[in-house]
């Protein structure tokens, strides 16, 4: 067992650099590099990379005698799919984690010499956790038989940029740990400014990790799941969202204490409270304690409570040192704060990001809050823009006021002065929007906040551009593209128009300004449904999807883009039939027909459902009330290769037929038609279109902000590691 003996090495090595590192520090020698340290860590790192890559031949060469490689992957997955398997369950995706923060470690290495004992500890102790999870858990436990082949990749997964979103992310995590352990270093040493400044470009990086993963995530989500927008507020979303939303303060805090020295105990507290954020989320994730509440959230674990332990353990450490050493840490500025300074602007900015982060905790927990009162409840995403919509309208502003700011308090009518060409751009925008039809007064505001960020950072974008060079030009980059970004979020959330249409083959039907025809559909392993769209004099086809995912039936949308709006075309069912007879159903509801009480009480799945690529069989459980009597029926619905196969029921005491004609798993829902054959007559699509403004200038506003971040990360570590 190659894998398991090298995770197996990797644990215990982990530990053993871990003693190693602190050794001198128990000893109270003054001796800061341990070969015997540094050779297990090498071991240790090695060991991390055996594992991956047995992991990687085993998905590669198919051997399904692994349940991990049964359970992800099938003999029909291109080898993009085979890699994306690594990370697509859960035991893959701690090594990957473990992977990514063994090379980290590397480089840190490299770098650091002065407080290798007091950071390295922390860092192995990160290593060591993750590498006990696959101990316990291992992705190379063994079957008792060999399959000829796997269960295959949740369809879900099978898309680009689901290739890459799941590891971005992981790298953001493996790097976060980096400024936690160097706010325990120099918690411990006392050394809250020199040294703590170190963690600047791994906090840096992070972030940019963290935050690309969390865009690309949305774009997949746009792109795939057919619900019309590119977050959903789902609790194991925002679980990624908190600790960027933290480490996006920490960041900007950083940033200031290494040119002012301020904000000493606050940037302490991020860096701690970040990588916690990481944790937890992981543990939220993977505890089984959102299962309920979110599609994305694994099951409970044996891991669990090693979860909860790992976000103890290192919440004590942390959280004690800064209590203990509150009262030493002294800023030491000279800089006066003012809403109107440049420490001021960051000071707001911090603390607005922090109440988001909180804003956002509150309303993912809300359902374990609840449930300690009685029913779990979540809210819903309008708690989320009433919250947070305030907050990002005071980061607009304070992202105009900063470019131009001193760090000195002055004239206020200096300031407007400076602020001229900005102020102007946030009126013509008002006006702009208010002839586009806009008349709600915050997002006026919004927009012309909107419009005083970006004017604001393009000016000094391009002034910093032509004195000091693209490296220098990061940040502010990035701020023009989070201007753009909200006002575009602003635009597609609140002014998206929508239209649910029914469709039958060759009839036009006009919705939302466009002439809609249906084609019919070409069955597969997902169904594609052909629609003309005419827009004037201009045509083009459309072809959204529906297949199923595992018990759901998912909907992948048509896009048809330009500059300012995205046609959105989703589809909602697709029945064959006498339609007149048909009748929707929740888990728990019940009709009457004739003399029969019909209640719907659950699916089942009569077939293994992944044994094939797109093949399962679904059936509904019914029970029928008859004469005093109940019997359980179990009409059924069979999907072999995009083939629809419908299996009727007989009603008790007589032959006449109930079918199970479609399904929505997601929400509990199956229709059914009674007396008929589903199977013949003239097809209807029902297809949701939406008319969403400004997505292109969302992507455009993400795409400067990840460039410009990424800018700056090259900056920090060029300065760092030159």
């Amino acid at each position: 067992m190659p894998g398991k003996i090298a995770l197996y090495i990797a644990f215990f090595s982990a530990l053993g650099a871990g003693f190693l590192f602190l050794l001198p520090l128990l000893t109270k020698e003054q001796l800061n590099r341990s070969r015997a340290a540094l050779q297990l860590y090498y071991i240790h790192t090695a060991a991390v990379v055996a594992a991956s890559a047995f992991l990687l031949h085993v998905l590669l060469t198919h051997q399904f005698q692994y349940y991990y490689v049964y359970a992800n992957t099938d003999l029909s997955l291109s080898t993009a799919y085979l890699f994306s398997a690594f990370w697509a369950g859960q035991e893959g995706s701690y090594l990957f984690w473990a992977l990514c923060g063994a090379v980290a470690g590397l480089f840190l290495l490299k770098k650091e010499l002065n407080l290798r004992h007091l950071v390295m500890p922390v860092f192995m102790a990160g290593q060591a956790f993750l590498l006990l999870f696959l101990v316990l858990d291992s992705p190379f436990q063994l079957l008792d038989w060999i399959p000829a082949d796997g269960a295959g990749l949740n369809p879900l997964l099978k898309d680009p940029w689901m290739v890459i979103h799941p590891p971005i992310v992981f790298i953001g995590y493996a790097l976060l740990i980096i400024p936690f352990a160097y706010a325990v270093a120099a918690l411990y040493s006392k050394d809250y400014h020199q040294g703590f400044l170190p963690a600047l470009p791994w906090a840096v990086c992070g972030w940019f990790f963290l935050g690309a993963g969390i865009f690309i995530g949305g774009v997949w989500a746009y792109r795939v799941l057919g619900w019309g927008g590119y977050w959903g507020w789902d609790p194991v979303e925002n679980a990624s969202l908190i600790p960027w939303l933290a480490g996006t303060a920490l960041v900007h805090g950083m940033l200031l204490q290494s040119q002012k020295r301020v904000f000493l105990r606050a940037n302490l507290f991020l860096a701690l409270t970040t990588y916690l954020l990481v944790i937890f989320a992981t543990f939220l994730t993977r505890s089984g304690a959102m299962a309920e509440f979110s599609v994305h959230a694994f099951a409970e674990t044996a891991l669990t409570y090693f979860l909860a332990a790992f976000l103890i353990l290192f919440a004590l450490v942390g959280y004690a040192l800064l209590a203990l050493r509150f009262g030493t840490i002294n800023d030491q500025a000279t800089v006066p704060f003012s809403p109107l300074n440049r420490s001021g602007t960051f000071g707001l900015t911090m603390a607005a990001l922090c109440a988001s982060a909180l804003l956002v905790l509150v309303g993912t927990l809300s359902p374990l809050i609840t449930g300690l009162f009685g029913k779990p409840a979540s809210v819903d995403a309008a708690f989320y823009f009433r919250t947070n919509g305030p907050l990002a309208l005071v980061v607009l502003v304070l992202l105009g006021l900063c470019p131009f700011a001193r760090w000195k308090q002055e004239d206020r009518r200096a300031l407007l002065r400076t602020l001229a060409v900005p102020l102007v751009a946030a009126a013509v925008a008002v006006a702009a929007a208010l002839f586009a039809g806009v008349k709600s007064l915050f997002d006026l505001l919004f927009v012309g906040a909107g419009a005083f960020a970006l004017a604001s950072n393009l000016i000094v974008l391009i002034r910093v551009f032509l004195s000091r060079g693209l490296k220098y030009s990061g940040g502010y980059l990035a701020h023009v593209g989070l201007a753009l970004m909200f006002v575009a979020i602003l635009a597609s959330t609140n002014y998206t128009r929508s239209q649910i249409m029914h469709l039958t083959p060759d009839q036009p039907v006009q919705a939302l300004g466009y002439t809609f025809t249906y084609g019919g559909h070409t069955p597969g392993e997902k169904y594609v449904l052909n629609i003309t769209v005419i827009d004037g004099e201009k045509s083009a086809v459309a072809l959204p999807k529906m297949y199923m995912a595992g018990e759901n039936l998912m909907r992948e949308p048509a896009i048809l883009r330009n500059f300012w709006r995205d046609l959105y075309i989703s589809p909602v069912e697709l029945t064959i039939g006498d339609h007149s007879n048909h009748i929707v159903l929740a888990k728990g509801e019940s009709f009457e027909y004739e003399d029969y009480v019909i209640r719907f009480t659950e699916f089942s799945f009569p077939q293994p459902h992944g044994s094939g690529e797109g093949s399962m069989e679904i059936a509904a459980v019914l029970e029928v009330q008859f004469a005093e009597a109940v019997e359980t029926i179990l009409p059924a619905l069979k999907v072999d290769g995009g083939n629809y196969e419908y299996v009727p029921a007989l009603l008790p005491g007589s032959e006449t037929e109930i079918y199970l004609n479609a399904v929505d798993a997601t929400r509990g829902l199956a229709q059914f038609s009674i007396g008929e054959d589903c199977c013949s007559g003239e097809e209807m699509l029902a297809v949701e279109v939406k008319h969403k403004p400004f997505i292109a200038i969302l992507g455009i506003g993400t795409a400067l902000l990840i460039l410009g971040s990424l800018i700056a990360v090259w900056r920090r570590f060029a300065t760092r590691l030159s």
